[in-house]
């Protein structure tokens, strides 16, 4: 999930990539309003719909990366940050 807002009046990327060896995937959602100092970001595992459940002694883990740039950025540069952290 990558979006770009404005910050100071200048833009800025923020990407949340979901590594994908996590046991349940993120849904990710951006909501942002035009002229308005708004935007919005969520990442969620629809656990509310689909429990997980663990037993004593299980552990849970997941893998997320936060990437921000100054500016806006291109997809392609979305797309290799998001390579890098699988990698």
């Amino acid at each position: 999930m990558a979006y770009t807002a404005k910050l100071e009046g200048k833009p800025v990327t923020v990407a949340v990539f979901d590594h994908p060896s996590n046991p349940v995937p993120m849904l990710a959602f951006t909501m942002g309003e035009t002229g308005t100092p708004f935007a919005y970001m969520s990442a969620t595992m629809n656990l509310h719909r689909k429990p997980v459940e663990l037993k004593a002694g299980q552990s849970f883990s997941t893998k997320y990366r936060v990437a921000l740039w100054e500016g806006e950025v291109s997809p392609e540069t979305v797309e290799k940050a998001y390579a890098d952290f699988v990698r």
